[in-house]
């Protein structure tokens, strides 16, 4: 074959052109797939900034139209929906440094945000679970622990909380965890605790933890400021005998001179509340009392132990059997 009729069949493979530099792009090659490049890394990078770029910057535009929002990266001030670690790398720079030096810039514009709020609620555990819907008992529950050991988590930037609570009590806990199973997707295993911020110190123990939930989220808007607090308009609609019971089994001691609550987390003036709706609701005399660090909490008298055993015998918590004998 002469080298002329050789070009002539060569040239009649080369179907696709490179959108960079026009070379030919040979039919049976693999860089054919893409249908763009020939496979030059010039002609990659050149791509790159003009075609991708410049599609990247359109869809922006059109975002912006929508009401979407963007931010400004604080180096280049370049308009983007988010300022990604790959986009910083360009300026020698990891996320974490970006923050450090620019603490006022956004990261993530406010449009990508509620994209990805609503993608998270779309596809929440609680959305598909199984679950009785939120009822009086719970929040009876919610009350008694509460004002005990249990505690409500919302993490920044998360929708909605969850409820979280551990300790070495396993038959307790687990009683917990099998209530609350009943309205939301719960985890319960025993782990190592995370170092206690002051101490350093580690236990072993059991571990219930919820998934988010808006009923959740509206109980951590009411029990928490700054910290946790006692909103008295839900304290006095769901303190019931179970709450009260739920309440003892968690954070009460009975003794020869009657039984205590240790409310020291709560305010004079909260723990003053809880005291009068002890006593006009239940019936039970009890006094406010305070520790050598002028925190408050509640005495029941022995003479009273009686009737707040009354109130609170018809719940059998599996774990708190010995608090019940000592009454």
């Amino acid at each position: 074959m002469s080298s002329e009729t050789s070009l002539e069949a060569k040239s009649s493979r080369l179907s696709l052109y490179c959108v960079v530099c026009d070379a030919g792009i040979p039919y049976h090659s693999n860089l054919r797939k893409n249908h763009k490049l020939c496979g030059n890394p010039d002609c990659r990078k050149e791509y790159r900034r003009t075609y991708i770029n410049a599609y990247r910057q359109a869809k922006r535009d059109v975002n912006n139209q929508q009401g979407m929002h963007t931010v400004e990266c604080a180096v280049c001030k370049q308009q983007l929906e988010y300022v990604s670690g790959k986009h910083l790398k360009r300026h020698d720079l990891t996320t974490e440094q970006y923050k450090l030096l620019y603490p006022q810039s956004k990261i993530l514009a406010q449009g990508a945000i509620l994209d990805r709020s609503r993608g998270s609620v779309s596809q929440s555990r609680y959305l598909s679970y199984l679950a009785q819907e939120p009822d009086h008992l719970l929040f009876e529950f919610i009350t008694g622990v509460m004002l005990g050991d249990g505690s409500l988590e919302k993490k920044k930037g998360k929708l909605n909380a969850r409820y979280a609570e551990g300790g070495n009590n396993e038959l307790y806990l687990k009683w917990k965890y099998e209530f609350l199973k009943q309205y939301f997707p719960c985890t319960f295993k025993e782990a190592l605790s995370s170092p206690h911020t002051k101490t350093g110190k580690q236990y072993q123990g059991w571990w219930i933890k919820t998934t988010v939930h808006p009923t959740l989220t509206d109980w951590y808007q009411h029990w928490y400021t700054s910290k946790k607090v006692v909103p008295f308009d839900l304290v006095e609609k769901y303190l019931t005998e179970f709450a009260l019971a739920v309440w003892f089994c968690d954070d009460g001691h009975s003794g020869s001179s009657g039984c205590l609550l240790y409310t020291m987390a709560f305010s004079n003036e909260e723990v003053k509340f809880l005291s009068s709706l002890i006593k006009s609701r239940f019936g039970i005399e009890n006094k406010i009392l305070f520790n050598v660090k002028q925190q408050p909490f509640i005495r029941i008298p022995s003479k009273f132990k009686a009737t707040f055993q009354e109130k609170i015998s018809a719940f059998e918590i599996p774990g708190m059997e010995y608090k019940y004998r000592q009454l």
